[in-house]
């Protein structure tokens, strides 16, 4: 899996290049682990070219989250197709990710 980073004001965007299965994430684990001790602790997750995430892919998002928001960060998620919002929604990780419908107000949140 390529992975691209970006910034966008204070909030760091990882960009994943494809599905997030339980084969690929062992470097989107990689990459999350290199800004999680970084202050403000502000990341987004560009989901564009992701279709499907699999229970160890959601499974990485909510620690991910979880790890984030004890450092007093927040993991943001953007950029969701239709389907890949209902199976999010139907899981409910909504406590320790933010989803954010219009990319726009990432730049208004880095600005803070």
């Amino acid at each position: 899996m390529d992975i691209t980073t970006s910034t966008i004001g204070k909030i760091t965007v990882i960009k994943p290049s494809e599905d997030i299965r339980v084969r690929k994430i062992v470097n989107l684990r990689k990459v999350f682990d290199l800004y999680i001790g970084k202050q403000p602790c502000l990341v987004a997750i560009d989901l564009s070219r992701v279709q499907f995430i699999d229970s160890s892919g959601i499974g990485l998002l909510v620690n991910f989250g979880k790890r984030l928001h004890d450092k007093g960060g927040c993991l943001y998620l953007f950029n969701c197709g239709k389907e890949l919002r209902e199976l999010l929604d139907m899981m409910n990780i909504y406590d320790v990710v933010t989803m954010i419908k219009d990319p726009e107000e990432l730049k208004a949140i880095g600005k803070g």
